[in-house]
């Protein structure tokens, strides 16, 4: 697992550091953990991070727009804000952050945080529909999913990245999708009930 941390202040990178650091070795897990001061060192790399610490207030930017940044390319990624001031928990919420912590912080509350992203993590893990394309086999995250059409034997599966053909059968991806968001309306299609806008009853 690749982690983020961006703060100007070393005292605090080096703290924060080797609290997540603690956190993961005491669960055996291996991680790789880089540190950033400015917001241009790490705004190219930002996709690379399944987990971001950012202070708010940085060098020629904020931590604000790095998270935007990541969000206005749909990225999922765990975003904590580690700051000193209160005034942006709203914005950083609205940003859907995990958490929003004020420092000085403990280790407890990195703790939770951390906890929150693991729980995250893990359900979005769950929540992935293999699809096998010909030789290869291709994780679809099922809440990207719009609907499947049936047609010819061959499954087309709509996501909002791309389409992915199949040979499964409707049935067989029926069984293996979150019954709590999709819909099999009729013998053809199955449909995210998350994108329908209107329906009506012939």
């Amino acid at each position: 697992m690749n982690i983020a941390i961006c703060d100007d202040d070393p005292s605090s990178l080096k703290e924060l550091k080797e609290m997540v650091s603690r956190y993961f070795s005491e669960k055996d897990q291996l991680v790789q953990i880089d540190l950033f001061t400015e917001c241009a060192g790490l705004l190219p790399r930002i996709h690379d991070y399944e987990i971001l610490f950012l202070d708010i207030y940085l060098p020629e930017g904020s931590g604000m727009d790095i998270a935007n940044a990541l969000r206005e390319e749909g990225s999922s990624a765990n975003v904590i804000f580690t700051t000193s001031s209160r005034l942006h928990a709203i914005e950083a919420f609205s940003l859907n952050a995990v958490h929003y912590l004020v420092k000085p912080f403990t280790s407890q509350e990195i703790k939770s945080a951390l906890d929150r992203c693991m729980q995250r993590m893990n359900a979005d893990h769950a929540e992935i529909l293999e699809v096998k394309t010909g030789t290869t086999i291709v994780p679809v995250p099922q809440k990207n999913i719009i609907y499947i059409e049936v047609q010819n034997k061959i499954c087309s599966i709509y996501t909002e990245k791309g389409v992915y053909q199949t040979y499964a059968s409707l049935d067989s991806i029926y069984e293996n999708l979150n019954g709590r968001y999709f819909l099999k309306p009729q013998r053809s299609f199955i449909v995210n009930m998350g994108n329908i806008d209107t329906y009506h009853f012939d």
